[in-house]
C-alpha cells in the first residue's frame, strides 16, 4: 500500500509500542485503551490495512476529507500520510482532541495536512461544501441526534462528494452485541471497570451517577422516590432527567 511517509509511519508504530506505564503517563489510559492492542505488529498493519480500504473506497487520495467522530486521531493521521489534500478530524470529546493534538505535536515534522477540531457532529463548523470526502468511523451509533447530523453532513460536503459510514455497533454483528450488553450493564449498575473510562470521568455507575444528580436537585424528594427514579430513568441524559423527574413529581408516576 502506499504510503507518502514511511518514516512516520515506523515513528507511529514506535510510539505504540511504549510500555503501558511510559503511554499512559505521557498520554493517558484512555488513549492506552484504544491503541495499546497495536503495539502487535499484526494488529497495527491490519489497521492499516482497513485505513487503506477505507481510503481508497471514498477516493480520497488529494481531497480534503472529514474524519467526523475522529477520537484521538490516528485514522485521520493515516488519511493524511495516504495521500489527501487536507483532513480535519473532529471530535466532541475535549480530552480525545487535545491527546489528538499532542498526538500531532509527536508527528509534528511528518504530517502537515492533519487537523485536530474540537465540535458537535449536529452543527460543524465549515461551510457550505467545503469536503469531497466524510468519513464517520464507529460514530453514528453515538449519535444522539441522528437526523440532525447527517444533514449537517451532507451540508459541507461537495455536490458529489463521498459519505461513509462504517459501525459495528449495530444489531447483527452478533458477538459484538452480546459483550456491548454486557458492558453497559456493568457500566449501568456496576462494578465499573476504571480503564473503561477517559480520566476526565467519575468512574461511578449511571444509576449512581443519576441518583447523585437526582439527589442534588430535588433534596426534598424522599429517598425511596430518589432510589427508584436513579433506576427508572436509565437511558436518559442530561435535562431529560430532570424532566422525567419533575414529571414525576406531577403525576406521581414517569
Amino acid at each position: 500500500m502506499e504510503i507518502s511517509n514511511l518514516a512516520a509511519i515506523k515513528k507511529i508504530q514506535e510510539l505504540l509500542k511504549t510500555p503501558q506505564n511510559t503511554l499512559e503517563r505521557e498520554f493517558s489510559p484512555y488513549f492506552y485503551r484504544y491503541y495499546g492492542r497495536y503495539s502487535n505488529s499484526k494488529r497495527f498493519n491490519g489497521y492499516l490495512a482497513l485505513c487503506h480500504y477505507l481510503f481508497l473506497m471514498t477516493k480520497a487520495r488529494g481531497a480534503v476529507a472529514l474524519d467526523l467522530g475522529c477520537g484521538f486521531g490516528l485514522m485521520a493521521a493515516l488519511l493524511g500520510l495516504y495521500g489527501a489534500k487536507e483532513v480535519v478530524g473532529y471530535d466532541l470529546n475535549i480530552e480525545k482532541i487535545e491527546l489528538f493534538k499532542k498526538f500531532m505535536g509527536y508527528l509534528d515534522k511528518e504530517i502537515q495536512n492533519v487537523k485536530p477540531v474540537l465540535g458537535d457532529t449536529s452543527m460543524i463548523d465549515y461551510p457550505d461544501g467545503y469536503f469531497d470526502v466524510v468519513i464517520t468511523n464507529e460514530t453514528f451509533s453515538h449519535v444522539r441526534d441522528m437526523e440532525k447530523s447527517i444533514k449537517e453532513v451532507y451540508r459541507v460536503l461537495k455536490s458529489g462528494g463521498r459519505f461513509l459510514i462504517r459501525d459495528g455497533n449495530n444489531s447483527l454483528f452478533l458477538l459484538g452485541r452480546i459483550k456491548r450488553r454486557s458492558f453497559w450493564r456493568s457500566v449501568e449498575q456496576g462494578p465499573v471497570d476504571p480503564s473503561w473510562f477517559r480520566s476526565t470521568d467519575i468512574p461511578l455507575p449511571y444509576v449512581e451517577i443519576r441518583r447523585k444528580m437526582i439527589n442534588e436537585k430535588f433534596p426534598h424528594i424522599d429517598p425511596e422516590k430518589i432510589d427508584l427514579l436513579s433506576k427508572e430513568t436509565a437511558g436518559m441524559f442530561g435535562d431529560e432527567i430532570s424532566e422525567a423527574v419533575r414529571d414525576f413529581e406531577k403525576k406521581e408516576r414517569l
